[in-house]
């Protein structure tokens, strides 16, 4: 597939930073950021899949891209798509260790960066004691507090929609006005 029909921006200066850390440290997780969200009381999970699917629809962040031109790092915003949801169910003998083992190890599983998405989500349940979420995201499109008000977001869409409201259907900021206020700057 050819770039050129691709608008490019080129990388703010904070992802400059991680992108250099990236460089550094390549095929590790050391630029990944991830959360487990557990619940001990039932949960929808189709509903839950489909709350994600409309969060990551709002924020273009889940759709940038990165690629390289001229030996450049750049990134582009590429279509909307939903990335395959794993969800896992988990035996119940010692699910706890086992749950935090696997996690671990999936987390410690480096991204693909180029041309790919940035980021991965996990639906899991345990028999029905324990039910939640994972989401493992490259620190070039989100950092810890993003990472929380995701988490938060999601919550709230989940809970809005068990009451009968409906999530706003307008996107939220868009990252590239962020790096087009910082080239002003």
């Amino acid at each position: 597939m050819e770039h050129t029909e691709k608008t490019l921006y080129p990388l703010t200066q904070a992802q400059q930073r991680i992108w250099y850390t990236e460089m550094l440290n390549p095929n590790t997780a050391s630029c990944l950021l991830s959360g487990t969200i557990k619940f001990t009381v039932p949960i929808n999970l189709y509903l839950l899949q489909h709350v994600i699917e409309t969060v990551i629809k709002r924020h273009t962040a889940f759709r940038i891209k990165l690629m390289t031109e001229r030996e450049e790092t750049k990134q582009y915003i590429g279509p909307l798509t939903y990335n395959t949801i794993v969800h896992v169910e988990i035996p119940e003998e010692n699910y706890e260790q086992y749950v935090d083992s696997w996690l671990d190890i999936h987390n410690r599983e480096p991204l693909k960066l180029y041309d790919s998405d940035l980021y991965q989500f996990i639906i899991f349940k345990i028999k029905d004691k324990c039910f939640g979420y994972n989401i493992k995201i490259h620190h070039i499109i989100s950092d810890g507090i993003s990472l929380a008000n995701l988490v938060n977001e999601i919550t709230k869409t989940y809970t809005d929609i068990k009451e009968g409201q409906f999530p706003p259907s307008s996107n939220a900021g868009s990252y590239i006005d962020y790096i087009f206020t910082e080239k002003k700057l």
